[in-house]
């Protein structure tokens, strides 16, 4: 009962960010945003999936989360080259092309075999650039101490949200396929991962609001 109205709750939460940012338009939709519109509409975008297919529906979502994993890449992608002002635009490409070739043979050849796996290896690979993103950022803010409270600035709930939402989904994806090999109560790890969620979509809100 408590992990369905979390997983409702988290549901809801997704439309939030874009919902806030529809409202203020004219402060949200400018040049000195852009780069985190992807990352809200995508938010809205999985919960509508996942409410309506998944949920409502009961649609197989096997090949929508492996197909997700790509869209969250591409717009974590983005959103980290916009912060970064394209300093980081090389290694940014050069990962983006290990990424693709990684997700292509995973897609063609481990996801028909072993979905699990398959979307341990997407969730490593989108893990790493958060990691790597949120490292350098904290390098930047250090280095430059221009910025006397990052807590004021939209970039710091959103690169939170993502370090924490990740730190715990790398684990999750990689342990599932063991959790079910061994015959363990899954709902502990699941109700974990959607607590994640909740604290990763209520950052983003809180993102969106220091916009506005």
């Amino acid at each position: 009962m408590i992990y369905q109205v979390l997983v409702y709750i988290a549901l809801i939460l997704g439309f939030v960010p874009l919902i806030l940012a529809s409202l203020c338009k004219n402060l949200v939709f400018t040049k000195q945003y852009r780069g985190y519109i992807p990352l809200i509409g995508l938010m809205a975008l999985a919960s509508g999936y996942e409410l309506v297919c998944s949920y409502f529906l009961k649609i197989n979502s096997d090949y929508w989360f492996q197909i997700y994993t790509l869209f969250e890449f591409s717009v974590i992608f983005y959103f980290l080259k916009f912060i970064f002002n394209q300093r980081l635009s090389r290694y940014l490409a050069v990962y983006l092309s290990l990424f693709l070739l990684v997700y292509l043979y995973t897609f063609w050849f481990v996801f028909p075999v072993d979905v699990l796996k398959s979307k341990a290896i997407g969730k490593i690979g989108v893990s790493v650039l958060v990691f790597a993103g949120t490292f350098y950022w904290l390098g930047q803010l250090f280095s430059r101490r221009s910025v006397a409270s990052p807590y004021n600035t939209p970039a710091f709930y959103f690169i939170v949200g993502l370090f924490m939402y990740y730190l715990n989904t790398i684990f999750f994806f990689v342990l599932v396929p063991h959790v079910y090999s061994l015959n363990l109560y899954l709902y502990d790890y699941w109700i974990v991962n959607v607590i994640a969620t909740l604290f990763f979509r209520i950052m983003i809100i809180l993102g969106v609001w220091k916009m506005i």
